[in-house]
């Protein structure tokens, strides 16, 4: 048992710190970014969604929710993509499908 929470402690810490390496790296990118219009934002991020780049499609977003902070749409598939990601990340990970098979 406490083998399995030291493994889980460990990844968890791998993981956040590449996800803060990668955050990095696409805020340099979205930073330089022109944002004309909501509408561009949406337009943009739902294709970044549409193709399974859930990392720049939070980017755009956040960096959309900076000039539009009320904005309703946005926020929501901020959400949408953070949970994608989430999701996507959590089933490449070879630990949680052996946690998985080992309670089946």
């Amino acid at each position: 048992m406490f083998r399995t929470f030291t493994l889980k402690l460990a990844f968890s810490v791998v993981c956040a710190i590449s996800l803060l390496h990668i955050h990095s790296l696409e805020v340099t990118a979205a930073e330089t970014l022109e944002l004309s219009s909501q509408t561009q934002v949406l337009e943009d991020g739902k294709v970044h969604e549409q193709s399974g780049r859930w990392i720049e499609a939070i980017n755009l977003y956040e960096q959309g929710l900076k000039k539009w902070p009320e904005d309703s749409d946005i926020k929501y598939h901020l959400r949408v993509s953070k949970i994608h990601f989430g999701i996507e990340r959590r089933y490449e990970d070879d630990s949680f499908e052996n946690d998985l098979l080992r309670q089946s």
